[in-house]
């Protein structure tokens, strides 16, 4: 069995800064650039209503979004569908947005990660109202020609035409595990976020930061059925990027929210706009150094009690060191990203 070592308890900061574009300043580009992947709750409003043009020639603009919308909504997503153009628009959205966040990124062992000979799981955390650094994959921060990458969102993100495309052109795909599956099998890194939309549950307690990872044990025991590494991840500033109002509710809206990949919520971004796009505030995602997984077998037979046993043993010692791993990229990089008063909380 290949070891799995827990590194919770070792040095500290030891990072090399990969990407650093923390120097950026958001131009009009990176506005329409975000506001055509994330923000068509405010965008297309926007275009409607502000500018004379578009007074002048209202019904040829209706008639022209309308259209565009039909042929979405039937259009399919599949990767092998899209224009190669389109991927070019995808890669300068997500280069472009990311600048919008000053982003930068960091990771612990980047030789490593450049040498990765199988597929990896990126577990990104925390999600916030949007897990805006998934898309990190397609800065081409990792030069490796073996290296491809997708990142994994809600279904319920590509019921939206004209969205749902331009979050594919960015390089997305839904985190339905059959689709998982299919791209792993095409040798790509999947970066996902274990906590999912539960933790979206949690935000507003800037006292704190909640992550949802101790019965989403899925991602883990999928890399350990295929034995590929899992490499922990944790983005500051996310928390920033929206404030939100929670309306009372009663628990089994709060269910149904979370099956339908949503929590009902009113969140503002900016300009204190609700459901607009994100605020333009500095992010630093931190890759930490791939935990290997064993390649493990989880189809017991029925009645295998004993079977079972070891199974749900060894994915919960899995899952144990990949949450501390987690926990040790917050806890060993906060001071440094503003959070030093900030407890994290697994749940």
């Amino acid at each position: 069995m290949a070891e799995i070592k827990d590194t919770t308890k070792e040095g500290k900061r030891r990072c090399q800064v990969v990407l650093d574009w923390s120097k950026s300043k958001p131009d009009i580009l990176s506005y329409i650039a975000l506001g055509l992947g994330l923000g068509w709750f405010f965008t297309v409003p926007l275009i409607i209503f502000s500018t004379p043009i578009v007074y002048k020639n209202f019904p040829v603009v209706i008639y022209f979004i309308v259209s565009l919308v039909i042929i979405s909504a039937f259009y399919p997503v599949d990767y092998k569908y899209q224009p190669s153009w389109c991927y070019a628009i995808g890669e300068w959205m997500v280069m472009t947005s990311m600048r919008y966040f000053y982003f930068k990124l960091e990771s612990e062992d980047h030789e490593a990660l450049e040498n990765l000979t199988s597929p990896a799981l990126f577990a990104m955390e925390p999600h916030g109202v949007l897990p805006i650094t998934l898309f990190w994959g397609k800065t081409k921060a990792i030069k490796s020609k073996e290296f491809k990458y997708r990142c994994c969102l809600s279904s319920s993100m590509f019921a939206f035409p004209m969205m749902k495309h331009f979050l594919t052109w960015c390089g997305a795909i839904s985190v339905d595990k059959k689709e998982m599956i299919k791209y792993l099998d095409r040798g790509f890194s999947l970066g996902l976020c274990p906590g999912g939309v539960k933790e979206v549950q949690y935000l507003g307690d800037q006292s704190e930061c909640v992550l949802y990872l101790q019965e989403h044990k899925g991602f883990t025991k999928l890399a350990m059925s295929r034995g590929i590494p899992i490499v922990p991840t944790f983005t500051f500033g996310l928390r920033d990027t929206y404030s939100i109002w929670k309306p009372p509710l009663p628990e089994w809206l709060k269910k149904l929210g979370s099956k339908m990949g949503f929590f009902p919520m009113i969140f503002f971004g900016l300009w204190g706009i609700p459901f607009a796009q994100a605020r333009p505030v500095p992010l630093t995602t931190i890759l930490g150094k791939p935990i290997i997984m064993p390649k493990w077998d989880f189809d017991a037979e029925e009645g295998d009690t004993l079977k079972k046993k070891k199974d749900q043993e060894m994915l919960d010692k899995c899952h144990s060191i990949v949450v501390s791993e987690i926990s040790r990229l917050f806890e060993e990089n906060k001071h440094a990203y503003g959070d030093g008063n900030v407890k994290l909380r697994v749940v």
